[in-house]
């Protein structure tokens, strides 16, 4: 993992994203890549050209300030003292939606990893950032770090894996290995029953040995009961103290699937904690 690229809209979520990416820059060596989209304000056909590229500069050199301010002058930044490792970063302007802006620049760059924030869906504008989001991790081929509005960092002791025994299961825990071992974490392996007829105890059981026919490391393998996904998946994460939770996205084909649509977007916006989403 040499590239990790870091959407911003310049507010706090954004910032506690930027975080979480330079601490991963550090533990991974990588370099991260900063990308804000913006989009010039309607003109009428009459404005003369020499006032349109008038104001498309002046919308550029507010938005590079902007980066400026957020990279070194933001109130929730971290003093260039706190940084025990230097973190190499650069960043982009585009113009564009960011949806577009955020898959093309990740394909371009060729980045190995995403980072970005997210607003609980308080209003209409934080239901559209965070329909940016899940429109990301729907379309990018790369692993997207979600970050919770208001999440804190304080280190990775405990991954959890919530998992529905997917094909292609095997090459997210292989990565997940050595994501957990980088991070210095232990990694819970997490199942939830939620159809009709499910026969577990709703205080989780062992996931039987057919269906993990490999070693990867996990401290626990919990299979859990319950009529909510959101909700048992809520239980384990505080009984447990998850400080991040890794969801597989086993196929396009699967992932378009309405139901997957819908818990994708619910954990996006309901999550408080780091949320890690990996493609088959």
């Amino acid at each position: 993992m040499k590239k990790i690229l870091v959407p911003t809209d310049f507010s706090n979520t954004a910032c506690f994203a930027h975080e979480f990416a330079k601490t991963m820059a550090k533990v991974f060596d990588a370099e991260i890549f900063a990308v804000h989209a913006y989009t010039i304000p309607y003109l009428e056909a009459t404005v003369p050209t020499e006032i349109r590229q008038e104001i498309m500069n002046q919308q550029k050199k507010s938005v590079e300030k902007q980066f400026r301010d957020f990279f070194y002058d933001h109130p929730n930044q971290k003093s260039t003292e706190d940084i025990a490792v230097r973190v190499v970063e650069r960043y982009t302007i585009c113009e564009g939606n960011p949806i577009d802006v955020i898959i093309r620049e990740s394909k371009k760059e060729d980045i190995d990893l995403i980072v970005m924030g997210t607003r609980g869906a308080h209003n209409l504008g934080e239901k559209i950032f965070g329909s940016v989001t899940t429109a990301v991790i729907e379309n990018v081929d790369v692993p997207v770090v979600v970050i919770p509005e208001g999440a804190t960092f304080h280190g990775m002791k405990n991954i959890a894996y919530a998992t529905n025994y997917e094909e292609g299961d095997e090459n997210f825990i292989e990565f997940l290995e050595i994501f957990s071992k980088k991070m210095d974490a232990m990694t819970h392996f997490l199942h939830i029953d939620n159809s009709p007829k499910n026969t577990l105890k709703s205080s989780g059981s062992k996931v039987p040995e057919t269906k993990i026919q490999f070693d990867m490391g996990f401290v626990s393998f919990t299979e859990l009961a319950g009529d909510s996904i959101i909700d048992s998946i809520d239980h384990f994460v505080e009984n447990e103290n998850i400080d991040l939770l890794a969801i597989f996205i086993p196929n396009r084909g699967f992932w378009k699937n309405l139901f997957h649509k819908r818990l994708s977007k619910q954990m996006v916006f309901h999550s408080k904690i780091p949320l890690l989403f990996y493609h088959a």
